[in-house]
């Protein structure tokens, strides 16, 4: 693909990272695809204007800031919010080196800086990145908030800093009180965003000696209305108790009445403040220490917000005069090649054309000449997509049916249509620390913003096969060990690298693994295939490794209620028995897997909160288990509830360190999977056929089935190495030996389609074509009657799932199945012709055709 010059890069990779916004290296744009070097010149005129178009687009500003020139001494409300951005900066870090350790990534691009300021002047402001501390009722500086509002920070899109704009500094008294004035103007906040919390914060130093060792009540009110000879009519908002002495900052919630403010500007008063003894006696402002506009500059009173996008955000329509990019990245004329500027391309020795993948690129503000208005990010890598799109789209490419649709077209017409281009699917957020034109400081994050992969799943998924013991444990009648060793023999050719094969349980509490010995000592063991074993004590791993056990399992719960129940202890009293376990398998070099079953939701104690799944999970690690599966026991999760429960987990436990165990009881099963291969989990365990449930959760239904999760992994091309039919074979298998249906939708709809396929040629050709010349209004009762008696040879084991929906699905699928062979093609078509007639028939009427 013909290379693109520097500026061109910067374009595309605003656009192609959602208009990421840009950040600084000096002297101008490198390009690190190739990390042991950097190619970079100064910027142009032109292309310096063309990137701070872009990004003043994307901050939805119309102009560039011109603020008032910062003093030689930092102010308060910058260096809090500096403090704001770092300790996000340290967060974002932190996760993204979770994130690349579990992929064996680097946390960020090389030769690009850590986030957070750690030294370099911005805008005349320095400060060391610090992570978030509770914000204690004084403080010597501008405190972040308190650990219980760090949400607010998560989840706000924007936070404002206003300072005060009374001008005067004086201690007003009208008769009665002593108090200080301020007023911030709100009247700048863009449209949509609303107040999720706002804080006014103002220093106090200690003190006049005459005041020592006495209590101050220092009270906050919303001026409601102003009068010129008598007080203002006020409303109390807050107060705070602090000794005389003392020294720090005061922080007042603010929050109902900055959205008062934004949603009613003309009724912004402003505040007034008051310092009262014990007694109720009014003081002096200054004598009590309070700091006001004459202050030090960075003890300056000031407010700040924090806002939420109530819609969704538009990057604005660029200026008619800006340069229209082209639409083909692949082509090129002579006259664009001899006039071009170098390019950084041009240095590749390479002429092979490379496969489309990401590229770093970089940007300074300071070549930008915005230093004086941007505060941070100093440097801020973006990225762009480079590189051919070749023909054919895989499915693993997540092609949409538009871009396949215009390769084919390209192939034909190459000089009139373009090569489709490639866009991110895995976006983070950003955030921009910069002054608006009043001088206020605007802490923004752009959320979706950064290009992270080309895809948002991992490109190999681990199965664990837990049917022959999570599966069959609770089956009421005992099944055969000759038929659990056959199963697991079947399972083992599959390509499985991992089998759950027994549990050395008390027999009295689940009698159906009482043969857990002769099962694990008569299977064939497979070369490269784990097979764990459940222990939940010390009897059940000394017996275990006596039957030649390799690898055990822990089975801990994040419910109290299911802990005493399923295993007769409390949770506490299962971590002692556990460590026991561990520290035995350590000696005998045994790994261990830890199971934490009611991750999202307990058969009796219902919600279970995230933060005690990740409390058990962190045991489990940290006690010595390699791998951490985090089970819905009973299948009620979501994909909402599964990435709260998995955030929260991804604190405490490596995310390479952790595998989901989904039960399928409200069909969520598999959207949950999702949830969690997108979040960066690989590990998956599910259950041939469907098997399970488990003993101490009645009523809920099995695992996730194997086939299942295999179907869907191989659509997105995701690579698991397991064999899709031979896992049917097995659960076929086991479904005719248990006499039972099996619970894997994606086997019922094959078997159901192949039944019609392999038959269709036994239909009377005439009255076939009778069928097809029939509308669905036109079929009466007799027709259908008719039509059984022709059809006596269709058969299938399962239609329970049989609907309109799998009708029309299935005539989709067979389009897709036709082959070269004439005959096969042509019943296959009329087949699908059929199906299309028969969608909208009632369910009743097709059970009955083909049962």
């Amino acid at each position: 693909m013909t290379a693109l010059t520097p500026l061109n890069r910067a374009v595309l990779g605003l656009a192609w990272s959602c208009l990421s916004f840009l950040s600084c290296a000096h002297c101008g744009l490198t390009d690190n695809h190739v990390h042991s070097s950097f190619i970079y010149r100064r910027l142009r005129n032109h292309e310096r204007r063309e990137i701070q178009r872009e990004i003043l687009s994307i901050l939805g500003l119309p102009h560039r800031p011109r603020p008032f020139s910062p003093g030689k001494q930092a102010s308060s409300a910058p260096l809090f919010m500096l403090d704001l951005y770092n300790a996000m900066a340290v967060e974002e870090e932190e996760a993204a080196a979770r994130q690349g350790a579990a992929k064996g990534l680097s946390a960020r691009a090389p030769g690009t800086p850590r986030k957070g300021l750690h030294g370099p002047q911005h805008a005349g402001y320095t400060r060391v990145a610090q992570p978030y501390r509770a914000a204690p009722l004084l403080g010597h500086s501008p405190a972040l908030p308190a650990a219980h509002d760090t949400n607010f920070l998560n989840d706000a899109d924007m936070v404002m800093s206003f300072v005060n704009l009374v001008e005067k500094d004086k201690d007003f008294s009208h008769q009665r009180r002593h108090y200080k004035e301020f007023r911030f103007d709100l009247t700048q906040i863009p449209d949509g965003e609303a107040v999720t919390a706002a804080e006014f914060r103002i220093y106090k130093d200690g003190s006049h000696a005459r005041y020592d060792n006495i209590t101050l009540k220092v009270t906050i009110y919303q001026v409601i209305k102003e009068y010129q000879n008598k007080d203002a009519e006020t409303f109390l908002l807050d107060s705070r108790k602090v000794q005389a002495s003392d020294g720090g900052w005061l922080v007042f919630d603010l929050t109902a009445t900055s959205n008062h403010w934004v949603m009613n500007p003309q009724q912004n008063l402003g505040l007034q403040l008051c310092v009262e003894t014990a007694d109720g006696r009014s003081i002096n402002i200054k004598s009590a220490g309070i700091i006001g506009r004459n202050g030090p500059q960075s003890k300056q009173p000031f407010l700040v917000a924090f806002f939420k996008a109530s819609g969704v955000l538009l990057r604005s329509v660029r200026a008619a005069g800006g340069k229209k990019k082209s639409h083909n990245r692949n082509k090129s004329t002579n006259q664009q090649e001899s006039s071009r500027a170098p390019k950084a391309g041009d240095y590749n020795t390479s002429e092979q054309k490379q496969a489309c993948k990401k590229h770093e690129l970089y940007v300074s503000f300071r070549d930008l000449g915005w230093q004086d208005w941007i505060i941070a990010p100093e440097g801020y890598a973006a990225f762009y997509c480079d590189g051919e799109c070749s023909f054919p789209l895989n499915a693993h490419m997540n092609a949409t049916n538009h871009a396949i649709v215009q390769t084919l077209v390209h192939l034909m017409f190459p000089d009139n249509v373009p090569k489709p281009c490639c866009a991110p699917t895995k976006l983070n957020a950003i955030s921009v620390l910069y002054f608006d034109d009043s001088s206020n400081v605007i802490l923004k994050k752009y959320r979706n913003m950064v290009t992270i992969t080309g895809h948002g799943y991992p490109e190999f998924v681990k199965i664990v096969e837990v049917g022959p013991r999570d599966g069959l444990q609770n089956e009421k009648e005992i099944v055969p060990t000759g038929m659990k060793i056959q199963l697991i023999d079947m399972l083992s050719r599959t390509g499985l690298s991992v089998i759950e094969a027994t549990s050395f349980v008390s027999s009295k509490w689940v009698p159906q693994m009482a043969d857990h010995t002769d099962v694990l000592r008569g299977i064939q063991r497979a070369p490269r295939v784990q097979y764990p074993v459940l222990t939940p004590n010390m009897q059940g791993f000394q017996d275990a490794v006596a039957a030649g056990a390799t690898e055990v399992a822990v089975f801990g719960s994040a419910s109290e209620s299911f802990s005493k129940k399923n295993i007769n202890c409390s949770i506490d009293e299962s971590m002692l028995r556990f460590e026991e376990v561990v520290n035995a398998a350590k000696e005998r070099q045994i790994p261990v897997r830890g199971y934490v079953s009611c991750a999202l939701g307990c058969p009796h104690e219902g919600h279970i909160q995230p933060s005690k799944v990740a409390e058990v999970a962190k045991r489990l690690y940290e006690m010595g288990c390699y791998e951490i599966s985090l089970g819905d026991t009973i299948g009620v999760g979501t994909p909402g509830s599964m990435f709260k429960m998995l955030q929260s987990v991804m604190k405490e436990v490596p995310t390479n360190a952790l595998a989901v165990h989904c039960h399928d009881t409200y069909g969520q099963a598999l959207p949950n999977i999702l949830t969690a291969l997108q979040m960066g989990v690989c590990v998956v365990d599910s259950a041939v056929a469907g098997l399970g449930g488990c003993p101490y959760a009645q009523g809920s239904s099995g695992n996730v089935s194997t086939e299942d999760v295999l179907y869907m992994l191989s659509g997105m091309g995701i690579q698991t190495g397991v064999n899709l039919s031979k896992v049917a074979e097995a659960g076929d298998f086991i479904c005719s030996a248990l006499c039972r249906k099996t619970n894997s939708k994606s086997v019922v709809y094959a078997a159901l389609f192949e039944v019609h396929y392999f038959h269709v040629s036994k239909l009377s050709e005439v009255y076939y074509q009778e069928i097809l010349t029939r509308k669905i209004t036109s079929l009466t009762v007799e027709n259908y009657t008719a039509f059984e008696s022709n059809c006596e040879t269709w058969k299938c084991s399962d239609v329970s799932l049989l609907s309109d929906t799998v009708e029309a699905y299935g005539a989709s699928m067979y389009r897709r199945r036709r082959t070269t062979d004439d005959t096969k093609q042509s019943q296959t078509c009329q087949m699908c012709d059929f199906l299309l007639v028969m969608d909208g028939v009632s369910v009743k009427h097709l059970k009955r055709l083909i049962t």
